[in-house]
């Protein structure tokens, strides 16, 4: 029988891949990074289970989009850039430029998923309340099936 920490990384693993599947059905890779970047970790401290998936630190924008305020990190802009291969309509206009302007509108009026009028919120979509409780069912079953082998094998020794 698998471990409850074995079966809880599958699980992580398998949210990983779908919110990966779901960010490409929604079209919003650029060059590929996000997706490269998240990784799933499982520890088990005094008993108790730790999991997480981490990933690049823009993913709360890719999540709720940027609202107006302060401009964002240009260079980033300029990567999305070039990594969708967006070319500025303007012939004298550069890419450096191009992201200026995108993160002055941006600061001006915030993204449209801010403002909701865009894609929905991919990663709810994929991480719901009952996928949750579906993962801790999982792993509860694990655990109670180690705990009973625990005392089958205590019982043994008495």
């Amino acid at each position: 029988m698998k471990q409850p920490i074995e079966i809880l990384h599958k699980e992580l693993e398998a949210l990983k891949d779908d919110l990966i599947r779901r960010y490409e059905e929604l079209g919003m890779k650029a060059s590929g990074a996000w997706e490269q970047s998240l990784q799933v970790q499982t520890d088990e401290v005094a008993g108790l289970l730790k999991g997480t998936i981490s990933g690049e630190g823009y993913t709360y924008y890719m999540q709720h989009g940027r609202k107006a305020g302060n401009l964002p990190p240009i260079a980033a802009i300029e990567q999305w850039i070039r990594a969708r291969g967006i070319q500025p309509i303007e012939k004298k206009m550069k890419v450096s430029g191009l992201a200026w302007a995108i993160a002055k509108k941006i600061a001006r009026e915030g993204t449209k998923r801010s403002r909701n009028e865009e894609k929905p919120a991919f990663i709810d979509e994929v991480i719901t309340g009952e996928r949750v409780q579906e993962i801790i069912n999982k792993v509860g079953d694990g655990y109670i099936g180690a705990f009973t082998s625990e005392i089958i094998n205590f019982l043994k020794h008495f």
